[in-house]
């Protein structure tokens, strides 16, 4: 396989220009006479992709940069760092009450309910789409979505694909029927120029019990010619996954887009990617769809993650690799990542595993893509030993932010000293190295073997053990004084 087409995957810019003229990461906005963090970030389009799209094009691009914006002041406004119950359980309530109340009542722990109390103490589930219902009508997210659905269907470019989808959405803030939405989004065959995503996704930011939804959006204009280059391995990925495990690949989209707004918990956590949707029996009914934001991954790859690596990595072990290389490595490193999240094990881990789950399936992402990027067959080995030393590097970044993004604090941390611990990876005047590859890739199947058991069949008390274990933060000290 020739690899020199993705070694300049990106243009040699520097950052991508944030919205309203700024450069670098866009730091989350106040809202005006009140405290809370408005999570939205937003950057402007290359000019050349802005040229490219028709009036129709920007027409659409427009409200559903509106709407996306508006949907993320529903994050927000409930989002209340006093209590981890809140939003989503009344203040006091016990977890031990809570999954008793499940029992009668399933809807307590459905990931698309707020639990709260009624007058007489019984705990009872309103939907989101009731419980938000004023709010997105005063907003006028719901009539955002309709006016670029008409607008979609309109012109010499018009995409009845996205209109019906875009419609399909904005009825499902209405009734509920999230599902029938992602059906549409997810069974187009092709990818449409602008998309967005737009909803209740992605447990992070439920500190109780890690088994709720929050609002969260992005929109995007298509890379197309970067999708088709990186769809080879992505393809090779799956391959590799499907002769390993002898089981049916599931079908799993890849899209790259130019990332013009997040919002919401995904702006929060300054995601570089993320695959939807999140429950593992759509998955597997509907397939599955990854994006990788590329304004958010080149920021951080130029000004976060590749300075650290040259910083953290015994010198040794990355002479003579060029810039681009590391990228290439990083970019498939990350697309491999989002693919493991359509291979995660089991049905019922958030309500088995409660706040382990999160950090707990991230940390297996990691380690599936490590493992598999180390046995595609046609790369050069010395791009999955790049991939390794970008993933110990990332830890003590991970370390640094730690209050914003604690799960993966936890799953960088507990790799690090289990490879540690095992004797493959060592720190040397603040530099992580390592004598033999083979043993630290042979390390991280083993991990594998044992977190995939955990996800399948593990119980809480399995990962805490895990956990208490591994999850030693006094590994930063090494590098906290150079």
């Amino acid at each position: 396989m020739n690899t020199e087409r993705f070694l300049h995957p990106f243009s040699p810019q520097g950052r991508y220009p944030i919205g309203g003229g700024n450069e670098g990461q866009s730091a989350p906005r106040k809202l005006e006479g009140g405290s809370n963090e408005l999570y939205t970030r937003e950057f402007k389009l290359p000019s050349e992709v802005e040229a490219s799209l028709s009036k129709n094009q920007r027409k659409i691009l427009l409200s559903l940069v509106r709407a996306a914006r508006r949907f993320g002041q529903l994050y927000t406004e409930y989002d209340d760092k006093s209590d981890p119950r809140l939003p989503f359980y009344p203040l006091g309530v016990k977890k031990e009450r809570i999954l008793d109340a499940a029992k009668s009542n399933p809807e307590i722990i459905s990931p698309y309910t707020i639990v709260s109390r009624s007058e007489n103490g019984v705990l009872v589930a309103t939907p989101m789409h009731k419980f938000y219902q004023d709010k997105l009508k005063t907003l006028g997210i719901l009539d955002l979505l309709k006016r670029a659905a008409d607008a979609a269907g309109r012109g010499k470019d018009k995409d009845i694909k996205l209109q019906r989808y875009l419609k399909a959405k904005a009825k499902a803030f209405e009734n509920g029927d999230y599902e029938g939405a992602e059906r549409i989004w997810l069974e187009r065959e092709d990818e449409p120029i602008i998309d967005i995503a737009i909803g209740f996704y992605d447990t992070y930011s439920d500190r109780f019990l890690g088994i709720k939804y929050s609002a969260e959006a992005w929109v995007g204009v298509l890379d197309r010619q970067l999708t088709s280059d990186t769809q080879w391995f992505s393809d090779s990925f799956l391959k590799w996954w499907q002769q390993t495990t002898r089981r049916s690949a599931p079908r799993a989209k890849m899209r790259i887009e130019h990332t013009r707004i997040q919002s919401g918990q995904a702006a929060r956590y300054e995601w570089s990617g993320n695959s939807l949707p999140c429950q593992s029996g759509w998955r597997a009914a509907m397939g599955s769809k990854f994006t990788i934001f590329k304004p958010v991954f080149v920021d951080k790859f130029l000004h976060q993650k590749l300075p650290n690596l040259r910083d953290l990595i015994d010198t040794r072990k990355i002479q003579g690799i060029t810039d681009s290389f590391v990228k290439l490595a990083t970019l498939r490193t990350h697309i491999a990542h989002e693919i493991g999240h359509s291979l995660v094990p089991s049905e019922n881990i958030q309500q088995r595993l409660q706040k382990h789950a999160a950090w707990l399936k991230e940390l297996y992402c990691d380690l599936l893509a490590l493992t598999g990027y180390r046995r595609v067959k046609g790369l050069n080995l010395r791009e999955s030993e790049i991939a390794l030393a970008m993933l110990l590097s990332e830890g003590y970044l991970e370390y640094q932010n730690q209050r914003k993004r604690p799960e993966y604090h936890k799953k960088s941390t507990i790799l690090l000293n289990y490879l540690l611990e095992e004797g493959s990876i060592r720190v040397e005047e603040g530099h992580f190295t390592w004598e033999d590859t083979e043993a630290v890739f042979k390390g991280i199947a083993s991990l594998l073997k044992e977190v995939q058991k955990m996800l399948e069949e593990g119980k809480f008390s399995d990962v805490q053990q895990l956990h208490d274990k591994y999850f030693d933060p006094t590994i930063y000290r090494h590098f906290l004084m150079k």
